[in-house]
């Protein structure tokens, strides 16, 4: 069973990050994306614990991919739509959960052969999350979540999930 990190066994409020918005626009995920790894490198210093580069990567290319699928198929063009961005360190792994009001679940692989570009995004997410990732319905739409190590390193295959 996949389980995210637990967000009451953080052991510090410094390691949320948190944004709300309103209305979601494509000049935002830029922005977005390079705040929350920005964040989560100062933290990991702030810990003496080193930023991993490559990981920090990954975790920027997670964040990409959940806010413009948020963007892609939560939004109504011109219209307000409410979504939310919140990050949570723990030890060695971040939680990107991304909220919209879209009650429609994410799909893996919408790729149609030949005819369209995309739809390969959460398939990358599951493979830098190391299966690590899912959804949850809210009452005003869905949370997609995501699990994603800040260390590229091997790690043990006992390893217990957070």
């Amino acid at each position: 069973m996949i389980t995210p990190v637990r967000l009451h066994d953080r052991p510090d409020t410094q390691t949320i990050w948190r944004k709300e918005m309103d209305q979601l626009a494509p000049q935002d995920v830029a922005p977005i994306r390079n705040s929350a790894v920005a964040h989560c490198r100062h933290i990991r210093l702030a810990h003496n614990r080193p930023a991993d580069d490559n990981a920090l990567d990954d975790v920027a290319l997670v964040i990409t991919e959940l806010v413009t699928n948020a963007l892609k198929h939560a939004t109504t063009p011109g219209a307000p739509t409410p979504m939310g961005i919140l990050l949570a360190l723990h030890r060695d792994d971040v939680l990107v959960v991304v909220s919209d009001p879209s009650t429609q679940g994410p799909l893996l692989d919408t790729t149609v052969p030949g005819l369209e570009v995309g739809g390969l995004g959460l398939g990358l997410v599951r493979t830098i999350t190391r299966d690590r990732w899912g959804w949850h319905p809210l009452p005003f739409g869905k949370a997609v979540w995501a699990q994603c190590p800040l260390t590229t390193q091997p790690t043990s295959p006992n390893r217990t999930e957070i």
